[in-house]
């Protein structure tokens, strides 16, 4: 049988992280959104660390996380994280294996970014407050 072969997008355009978001929810969960921002970041690690891990052998658990994890991605401002879960999804609905694997491999990527990005924001957000 044939796999479907595709040319992926390049998701590197979409901006990493978007700091007018995640100072947004900041502003609306006040001392609860700095333990809401580590959940996700552990959360998020774990489901990139098993997308990964399926990406050549299950497709529906792909798309199932994928499409978990999208909307948390885009509240906290993770806007090419969110882009890749999106594309990743896609992909994973449209049985293209090759292109689940390579957005997987990406996804790890951009997530240790973003994660970076994230905690650089709540660094600063501790220093404006303190």
């Amino acid at each position: 049988m044939n796999e479907p072969t595709s040319t992926i997008p390049s998701i590197t355009s979409a901006t990493l992280f978007d700091e007018a978001a995640c100072q947004k929810l900041a502003e609306q969960m006040a001392e609860d959104f700095e333990g809401l921002c580590i959940g996700f970041m552990a959360e998020m690690t774990e489901a990139v660390r098993q997308i990964a891990a399926l990406s050549e052998n299950n497709v529906s658990e792909i798309s199932q996380l994928a499409h978990k994890y999208k909307s948390p991605a885009g509240y906290l401002g993770a806007i090419r994280l969110r882009e890749l879960l999106i594309e990743l999804e896609a992909r994973a609905d449209s049985g293209d294996k090759q292109a689940c694997s390579t957005l997987a491999q990406q996804a790890l990527k951009v997530n240790q970014d973003t994660l970076i990005a994230l905690q650089a924001f709540l660094d600063q957000q501790r220093i404006t407050t303190d």
